[in-house]
């Protein structure tokens, strides 16, 4: 099982990754408005590609303490 340290580091990077890029979508996404923007569909791809990106570089371990019970 992993210790509450794994679990404390494993849920920070998965924090900080979905912040990033969902904030950064939504900061391109106002940056870009006069220019057509990324819309809605652009934000939610950039959360679905954050989850894919850490999903996929977990595939090597349980990746059960991404995805809490």
């Amino acid at each position: 099982m992993y210790s509450m340290s794994q679990k404390l580091i494993a849920e920070f990077l998965g924090t900080f990754a979905l912040i990033f890029f969902g904030a950064g979508a939504v900061c391109t996404d106002q940056y870009l408005h006069g220019a057509g923007g990324l819309g809605l569909l652009g934000i939610a791809l950039a959360h679905g590609l954050a989850i894919a990106i850490m999903v996929s570089a977990s595939a090597t371990f349980r990746a059960d303490i991404l995805i809490p019970p």
